[in-house]
């Protein structure tokens, strides 16, 4: 009689501790201790199918070790590798030759019962094996041959019924493996790529026969607008695929970074870039372009609102590429910007984890734990906007030095040094509520602006805001055609001067520009040296509506080495009122030419000029920072903690700097509270002075954090 009683409250208890062991599990989009054993390194394939990695005595078991010594909650698991052999019993693919277990059950089922979210790994770009079995699924060079990866191996055509095997691999691993995330690598497609399936579906739908080239293609923007759609196609297809099986599990893939330059591309670059707007449709964001801050600020405004993940990324199987303090520098810009840290390091050829890494993250995830109630929830005290122009970085055709992307991350890096604080605007956020908050909006070279976006930085001006413009920033509509004048000529006060065109650009095509400051004597232009100053690459041609510019151009000598000739007409730098706000437009990339985007090349007095319109243009900064610029500063908000939390970041990790001032508005901190909360606790005094609270922070090394009440 007690016999199936028993029983039954035995199932129930087991049940229940089941259900508190998954409850303990984080959501991937909420971990910020993730890591990964990177088996795509080692394992590779000969033509014969034969793999060069042996995994034969690789242990599940010595894998969580590492990850529980190391704190993580989150890992990065492999289903298979760029080899295209399976980490798992399937029916699908095949098991590793040398693998003899199921490898990833084991992984889950053991990291489950630590706490640790799984994050099912399928590199849907590369699989090798695939292809040697069925080479006419592999993506073709532009003369028919398979192509081959950078790692080795060939390649699956998203066109191809490779598609459908990955939609297979997917719908055996949901309910069968339990992850709580899907990660899809490598998201691309080869530019005039030459697979039957593809060419068959360019010419069903466009018309007309797949190119082979640039040169043969009379109209490769919507050639690329077509191989575009087939990435998001295939995205789309991957994401239902997941969501189908369970719509629990969160799905990201490997997005891209900001250098997106079209069409002068080379090596691996011969892909079709991901389209930042995919990171739309995931649940969280992940980029790999980089760890030194300008990547995560742009990452974080490509996914807002959405989480993000920021990689640190091993390119060596024996040195770690940085010093523990420069990682620690490399978190802590990370953590502030609202970034989640991901590491990921090679394994041996055997799947052995590095021991060396493990124990260097260790001390790294111990503090990122630590760290983590004064960065969860919190966001960037808005203050200065810079568009991120998802067309321009497309369909422009510029990939030299002064292309938007260059001017972009230039854009970033400037502001960082000059201690501005900023945030990034996607084109597809450009609108006027989501404008209100901020002071300020940088467009940065972003030539390609729809009708829509134009007229919503044209009333957010209108309204009060500031608008600071470079070279061709609203030229072309937002399929690269030209227009016959600035869309928002009437903000900048200032009309083209020369034939628009969205011709294909890899160089300079004219002279540099100069301007003179003591010429044309403006406030703005204060503190400039009183000489000839250079504008290298291409500067717009312009003349002003109305008035006179606040800085005009001086034309190139057109000498053997570059020289000041004679002052024209031409506005280089013009300022202009708009309803209640201001704009100012200058004629050249004046963040891409910068010393901070090109050391050898780049000109200093930029920084002067930058500093002066920021701070006519939006004058009441969140706070000040007298400083080195390296160090890095950002002011963030917690709402639910009713605090203002500042991250300082020393990037010069071997010197100390000592009792650095700070300046807050009074406005975020009426309590007058400051408190240094990392890397040590301790109240720091504070005056009035002003608008202004002051405080000094004593040492500044890779990261500080300190609360304000």
């Amino acid at each position: 009689m007690c016999k199936p009683l028993t029983r039954t409250l035995f199932l129930l208890c087991l049940l229940a501790a089941l259900a508190r062991a998954q409850a303990s599990v984080p959501k991937l989009s909420e971990a910020y201790r993730h890591y990964c054993f990177d088996f795509n390194w080692v394992d590779k394939l000969d033509r014969e199918g034969r793999p060069l990695a042996d995994y034969s005595r690789m242990r599940a078991e010595d894998h969580i070790r590492h990850l529980v010594e190391m704190k993580a909650n989150a890992l990065m698991v492999f289903t298979m590798s760029i080899s295209g052999y399976m980490f798992y019993d399937s029916k699908v693919g095949e098991r590793h030759p040398t693998l003899h277990y199921d490898y990833l059950r084991e992984m889950v089922r053991l990291g489950h019962e630590r706490g640790i979210a799984m994050e099912l790994y399928v590199p849907t770009i590369w699989a090798d094996r695939l292809i040697q079995k069925n080479p006419s699924w592999g993506v073709r060079n532009p003369d028919g041959t398979l192509y081959t990866g950078s790692y080795g191996g060939y390649h699956p055509d998203p066109n191809s019924p490779a598609a459908d095997w990955f939609v297979e691999v997917i719908r055996e691993l949901i309910p069968a493996y339990h992850g709580q995330a899907f990660f899809a690598d490598g998201l691309s497609f080869l530019r005039y790529g030459q697979s039957e399936y593809t060419v068959k579906k360019f010419r069903e739908e466009m018309g007309r026969p797949y190119p082979r080239s640039l040169e043969e293609d009379p109209d490769w923007r919507a050639t690329l607008r077509w191989e575009v759609a087939q990435i998001e196609k295939f995205w789309r297809k991957l994401r239902d695929a997941v969501k189908q099986q369970d719509p629990r599990v969160e799905v990201t893939f490997n997005g891209p970074g900001p250098n997106i330059q079209m069409p002068g591309q080379t090596g691996y670059r011969k892909f079709v870039p991901t389209p930042p707007s995919l990171n739309q449709l995931t649940d969280y964001v992940f980029t790999e372009a980089g760890s030194t801050g300008e990547f995560a600020t742009w990452t974080r405004g490509v996914a807002w609102p959405k989480p993000f993940k920021v990689t640190f990324l091993n390119r060596h199987s024996v040195l770690d590429p940085f010093g523990a303090d420069e990682i620690r520098a490399r978190i802590g810009r990370t953590l502030a910007a609202g970034g989640q840290p991901y590491r990921y390091d090679r394994t041996s050829v055997n799947g052995d984890p590095n021991e060396h890494f493990t124990r260097s993250w260790a001390v790294i995830f111990d503090e990122v734990m630590r760290k983590e109630p004064y960065v969860k929830g919190a966001e960037p005290v808005p203050y200065v906007a810079v568009l991120t122009s998802e067309p321009t970085m497309l369909y422009r055709g510029r990939s030299d030095a002064s292309s938007h992307a260059n001017e972009l991350i230039a854009a970033l890096k400037v502001l960082d040094a000059l201690h501005i604080q900023h945030d990034v605007v996607a084109d597809w956020n450009l609108r006027a509520e989501v404008l209100k908050p901020y002071q300020l909006l940088i467009l940065p070279n972003a030539a390609c602006m729809s009708d829509a976006q134009v007229q919503a930085v044209r009333d957010w001006v209108a309204q009060g805001g500031s608008l600071l413009a470079t070279a061709e920033s609203s030229l072309m509509d937002e399929h690269c055609a030209p227009r016959p004048d600035f869309a928002l000529g009437d903000v900048f006060g200032v009309r083209v001067d020369e034939p628009v065109s969205n011709a294909v650009q890899e160089a300079d095509r004219k002279g540099p520009t100069y301007i003179h400051p003591g010429m044309d004597r403006h406030a703005l232009l204060e503190g400039l040296p009183g000489t000839e100053l250079i504008f290298p690459g291409d500067a717009v041609a312009a003349r002003p509506r109305e008035g006179r510019p606040l800085a005009r151009q001086i034309s190139d000598a057109g000498t053997p080495m570059h020289a000041p000739w004679r002052p024209t007409e031409r506005a280089a730098i013009h300022l202009n009122g708009f309803g209640k706000g201001r704009a100012v437009w200058v004629a050249a990339s004046l963040f891409a030419r910068s010393r901070h985007h090109d050391l050898v090349f780049g000109v200093r007095w930029t920084d002067g000029l930058i500093r002066n319109l920021v701070r006519a243009l939006a004058p009441e900064a969140p706070w000040q920072l007298e400083a080195s610029e390296r160090i890095w500063a950002g002011l963030n908000r917690q709402q639910d903690e009713r605090r203002h939390v500042l991250h300082l970041v020393n990037w010069q990790t071997d010197l100390v700097a000592r009792d650095v001032p700070v300046r807050i508005a009074r406005r975020l901190m009426p309590a007058r509270r400051a408190r240094l909360i990392w890397p040590e606790q301790r109240d720091l005094p504070t005056a009035a002075e002003g608008a202004w609270i002051r405080l000094t922070v004593p040492r500044v090394g890779p990261h500080v954090m300190v609360t304000l009440e």
